[in-house]
């Protein structure tokens, strides 16, 4: 079998037909030996009926609970036959010639993995345009919102960190030998790990920009509660630091890693240092300016504002409630500091496949200090980190 395409579906009944069909229709003129694998993660709704009936030449795997991206993709890839892994999420409809596209650019010896671009429903605007990634293990899409048109006439394919594990592809033994999607993660981020230790390993990933999908974005995930999705990426992403950077690198990384997840946790929990020790002992304790009458009446105008803005941003976008991800922020740290003996032993795995150095792989990541949330005090953090390492 030359290649095998693995969709993971979670109650995905609305958009599964959309995806089978546009997969379907793209082969149907200029056949290739392939195969569909549809992994179902203990839907509730109708997708299991649904390939049974409208397509019964695809491989169905039934999983009795939901075992994330990461499940359900691994489960894929244990039955699949390819020598060629593609995986495309079940809200991603392929361009005709995407399939095509992607086989020719992985085919070349020396590419391991390749990524599709991805647009949005209409085709209008870019979904993911590539990957960067901070040196604290999260990943960024490039381009993301932004109109098609500037693209241009692209074509040639990109070196990247990582292939946006929605729509990629990837050789099953490069895939094998690093160990696959890491099954802990269940979702978000998996694929940054992945690509990391692809390079690491020295293996290429790159995207194709003429590989193109249209995506209808986040189906799965926005089925998930909002704290557990900030529990997940944040855990994730630390762990990847965790796996991936050099023992130098780690060392002194690892704390203002954890520094900045803890003030991202601070933040959505409300916490701030000068008000919650207030009055003349903080003051003196801290060597604070005792502010007057009408600073104090400008700060109480500055908070009502941008806490109505909160308050309306996460009506309008159902964001959940904010303290609640602060918790969850907090807990994705204990998550991983509590069981650190099991992500070094990971990490001992990673660091035994490593060809290249961290100076190399930098280049590819972009944004090495990006801060996720951008706020002002993460900011202070990153502004506090730069200073120190140009000191060093």
């Amino acid at each position: 079998m030359d290649c095998s395409i693995i969709i993971p579906n979670y109650n995905g009944r609305g958009v599964l037909n959309e995806c089978l069909a546009s997969l379907y229709q793209a082969t149907a003129s200029h056949p290739v030996e392939r195969e569909i694998i549809v992994v179902d993660n203990g839907s509730s709704d109708e997708s299991v009926r649904l390939v049974r009936e409208d397509y019964p030449a695809v491989k169905l795997l039934s999983l009795p609970r939901n075992t994330g991206f990461t499940g359900g993709i691994n489960a894929g890839v244990q039955s699949a036959t390819g020598r060629i892994l593609f995986f495309l999420n079940n809200d991603a409809a392929v361009d005709f010639d995407w399939q095509d596209q992607m086989l020719e650019t992985i085919r070349d010896p020396a590419i391991s993995a390749v990524s599709s671009l991805m647009l949005d429903a209409s085709g209008d605007k870019i979904d993911y345009g590539g990957g960067t990634a901070n040196l604290f293990g999260w990943g960024f899409q490039s381009h993301h919102g932004e109109a098609t048109d500037i693209l241009g006439e692209e074509s040639a394919v990109v070196p990247q960190l990582f292939c946006c594990g929605g729509a990629m592809a990837v050789k099953r033994d490069v895939y094998d030998k690093v160990g696959g999607f890491d099954g802990d993660y269940f979702a978000f981020f998996e694929d940054v790990d992945l690509g990391w230790r692809m390079n690491l390993a020295g293996f290429k990933c790159v995207l194709n920009p003429k590989a193109r999908v249209f995506h209808q974005q986040s189906w799965t995930a926005k089925q998930m509660p909002k704290n557990l999705r900030a529990f997940l990426t944040e855990r994730n992403a630390l762990a990847t630091m965790v796996k991936n950077l050099s023992d130098a690198n780690l060392a002194e990384l690892m704390p203002w890693g954890i520094g900045l997840m803890l003030e991202r946790g601070l933040l959505d929990l409300g916490i701030e240092r000068d008000k919650f020790f207030a009055g003349r002992w903080g003051d003196e304790v801290f060597n604070r300016h005792v502010k007057k009458g009408q600073e104090i009446l400008i700060d109480e105008v500055v908070e009502l504002r941008e806490s109505s803005k909160r308050i309306v941003k996460e009506a309008l976008l159902r964001e959940g409630n904010q303290g609640e991800r602060g918790q969850a922020r907090l807990l994705a740290m204990e998550a991983v500091l509590t069981e650190l003996p099991k992500w070094l032993a990971k990490r001992a795995t990673v660091q035994a496949l490593r060809t290249v150095g961290d100076k190399q792989i930098m280049p590819l990541m972009k944004d090495l200090l990006r801060p996720p949330l951008g706020h002002p005090r993460e900011q202070s953090v990153i502004t506090a980190l730069s200073e120190w390492l140009a000191k060093k």
